[in-house]
């Protein structure tokens, strides 16, 4: 993954990160997904966004 951006909202900031899936095979990108996240902490910013970027591609059953 990696940080795609960064957004002040009010009294705290957003972190973006993007994720992008490769071929091991072909290295080619075979999907990516971009969120943001809003914690208490960077870290919580950053596994926030984490855990909704994969949700839109792996939807909990």
């Amino acid at each position: 993954y990696g940080e795609s951006g960064r957004r002040n909202r009010g009294l705290g900031y957003t972190i973006e990160v993007t994720i992008q899936f490769s071929s091991a095979k072909t290295n080619e990108m075979i999907c990516s997904c971009t969120a943001e996240g809003q914690g208490e902490t960077e870290a919580d910013d950053i596994r926030q966004a984490i855990r909704r970027a994969l949700s839109s591609l792996f939807p909990e059953k």
